[in-house]
């Protein structure tokens, strides 16, 4: 039977900056493109939100970092 105290243990040992660091080769290769357009590129933004990335900006209890 899982809780709601399992499930946030479960979440609290999510490596958010090993998440970010994954993408950190293909954020790099689309500078040129990023500087060039003003902002993220689709691909990038979404690979960010595959990954995640923006729930740890979350509390915890909405199931953020």
């Amino acid at each position: 039977m899982s809780n709601n105290k399992e499930t946030s243990d479960q979440e609290s040992t999510i490596d958010w900056v090993e998440r970010a660091r994954t993408l950190v080769p293909l954020i790099a290769e689309a500078s040129d493109r990023t500087e060039a357009e003003g902002q993220v590129p689709a691909d990038i933004m979404k690979a960010m939100h595959d990954a995640e990335l923006f729930r740890a900006a979350l509390p915890r209890s909405m199931g953020g970092g």
